[in-house]
């Protein structure tokens, strides 16, 4: 996510809006919100998704905020405490009760749409309240002390009154940890801890951060450049002022919550690593399952369904190692995968050249099998080196919403030795096109909806099941041709399936850590290290694995029932179309419309000639 973001994967906002919220109450929100912007004329349905949910949800989520181009709020930090957990529910419970009073049947099918949508998201969000006070506090993956340095790079720096801006948001970070410090006492009290191999990894990452020299940090980073619209006197005052705040504040903040950690909180860590160890863990579980599939899929059937498809992918993965003529069984075949010099680069920019070299031969394979493409452009870039140790292997970022910037394929550069050439292009699809860059541009790019439905909006096993989904095309558009690289792309679809096993494994079935681990090992051909970086944020991260492989599946199914009931009508670019032209949708929606489209296609005009 995957959204790393995460998620996805891994993208910022959605995993802002899970754990940081504001102390200001809803009351206040809604008279901030109101006078956000001069708007004409919308509906109801509209005045709530736009003025209440998305703004209300930028002024409680200043980071998100930024991200999404909205810099009003760049001056703070959002309120992670119990405090902030209060006003983000009765946001969500109060923008459900206005849009229930709304007569649905008095809607045009549009709005029905967005009225549907956002109720279904709300809805779940409510009902997940309980659950998830832990979520993203500590994670390696997209823990604040990870998430807030980034925050800081999308921020703007064109006038030193901007500079200004950023100190006085570094000079909130203590007040912040403070919170998310209040919000873990809390959840210690009532018997809720994070696994203890996670809270190890956060650990080592605070003082891998720690033990940087100042200058080097990257909440010093805004301050090594500047335009030239700032004088010398004025960079050198600035630089100042920045290290001052983060050697005389930050840095002992961040110091006194890694004792914190040391100290107090692993020594309580659970040693269990699945959810169902906490209190409410089996219901907690069945939300998260319900909230990240848009299933009622139980966690036994997901469990089954993976164990069907970890089952399919082997035997398709033994049909290659005969067609590469490999002696030895399959687990001898990743031992070799995983280890033969061949298969890795040794120098980060020729990593980056060859994602590169992929994504420009899939945009150019993209016109036959769409009929509509995103304006915004993509680039791929390194994830930062202070991020990526823990980091996936790779993760999307989208375009932000104020224009003129593109979105971004982040890859993992650190330790080439365990990024092989034979992954690379399944991944590149995925991350950038026909998978996440191309499905969430073009959801920015929706006209007439909802600024919170293209900005905000994401069901994970759409946009995921979408992601993987777009892997397979692939093979449509002329990938895969080395059996090394379909190889890659069954390994990374056998990822997805066991995921389905070992997410279910370990948090409804009482799996251990090394027990999942193991399973992945001898199922795909990924690295050890990988392996045990997913693991570790299946264990964050209850559920949101689920997504992909179960989106994926239904979104072939669907294909298949169109192929099928429309034989020479069917026609790929406009289903291709179909899918992505609402943005993100839950699937059970995505299999209604679909099936409308089946019906409502018009029947093939046949001519009669007269002899």
């Amino acid at each position: 996510m995957n959204k790393k973001l995460p998620a996805r994967r891994l993208r910022s906002i959605a995993v802002l809006s899970v754990f940081v919220v504001s102390c200001k109450t809803t009351s206040e929100v809604s008279r901030t919100v109101e006078s956000f912007s001069a708007r004409p004329e919308r509906s109801p349905v509209r005045k709530i998704a736009d003025d209440v949910v998305y703004r209300g949800l930028m002024e409680l989520l200043p980071e998100a905020a930024t991200r999404q181009g909205v810099h009003e709020y760049d001056r703070r930090l959002s309120d992670p405490s119990p405090a902030g957990w209060k006003s983000y529910g009765e946001l969500l419970k109060g923008a459900l009760a206005r849009l229930e009073a709304i007569d649905s049947a008095s809607l045009d099918d549009p709005e029905k749409l967005e009225y549907e949508l956002l109720v279904l998201w709300l809805r779940t969000q409510t009902d997940g309240l309980p659950y998830r006070g832990i979520d993203f506090l500590l994670d390696p993956l997209h823990g604040f002390h990870l998430s807030l340095p980034r925050v800081f790079g999308d921020m703007r720096y064109r006038h030193e009154s901007d500079y200004e801006v950023a100190i006085e948001r570094l000079a909130a970070i203590p007040a912040y940890v403070e919170g998310v410090t209040a919000s873990l006492r809390e959840q210690m009290a009532a018997g809720r801890f994070e696994a203890r191999p996670v809270v190890e990894k956060v650990i080592a990452q605070f003082e891998m951060q720690l033990a940087m020299d100042v200058e080097e940090h990257p909440f010093f980073a805004p301050f090594t450049k500047f335009p030239e619209s700032i004088t010398e006197n004025q960079r050198g005052d600035l630089g100042k002022e920045a290290l001052d705040v983060l050697t005389q504040r930050v840095l002992p903040a961040w110091a006194g919550f890694h004792a914190f950690l040391e100290g107090e909180y692993r020594p309580k860590a659970r040693a269990d690593v699945g959810i169902w160890a906490t209190p409410n863990g089996a219901a907690r579980y069945a939300w998260c399952a319900k909230h990240y599939t848009t299933t009622d899929l139980t966690p036994d059937r997901i469990h089954e369904i993976g164990l069907a498809e970890v089952a399919r992918i082997r035997s398709e993965m033994e049909e290659i190692k005969k067609r590469v003529e490999f002696e030895g069984d399959l687990a001898a075949f990743f031992q070799f995968l995983r280890t033969d010099e061949r298969f890795y680069y040794t120098e980060p920019e020729e990593l980056l050249r060859g994602y590169r070299d992929i994504c420009k031969r899939a945009d150019a394979a993209l016109p036959p099998l769409f009929g509509k493409l995103p304006r915004a452009p993509y680039g791929v870039i390194p994830i930062p080196d202070f991020a990526a140790v823990s980091a996936t292997t790779a993760y999307y970022e989208v375009p932000p919403a104020e224009g003129g910037k593109p979105g971004y394929f982040y890859a993992n550069t650190y330790k080439l030795e365990m990024r092989p050439k034979y992954e690379m292009e399944a991944l590149a699809l995925h991350e950038a096109v026909p998978g996440h860059h191309t499905q969430l541009a073009l959801q920015l790019e929706l006209e007439d909806v909802s600024d919170f439905r293209t900005r905000w909006l994401e069901f994970t096993a759409f946009v995921e099941g979408w992601a993987l989904y777009a892997e397979r095309l692939g093979i449509e558009m002329g990938f895969y041709t080395d059996p090394y690289s379909d190889f890659g792309r069954l390994t990374y679809e056998m990822w997805r399936a066991c995921r389905l096993v070992v997410d279910t494994g370990m948090h409804a079935k009482k799996w251990s850590r090394e027990h999942a681990i193991q399973f992945m090992l001898d199922n795909t051909a990924l690295t050890q290290l990988n392996v045990e970086s997913e693991i570790d944020r299946y264990i964050t991260w209850p559920g949101q694995a689920l997504a992909y492989k179960i989106g994926e599946l239904k979104i072939r199914e669907l294909r298949a029932r169109a192929e099928k009931e429309l034989h020479t009508r069917f026609d790929v670019r406009a289903f291709h179309d179909l899918i992505l032209e609402q943005g993100s949708i839950p699937l059970s929606m995505l299999e209604q419309r679909v099936d409308r489209w089946i019906r409502q296609t018009p029947p093939v005009r046949v001519i009669k000639v007269s002899p």
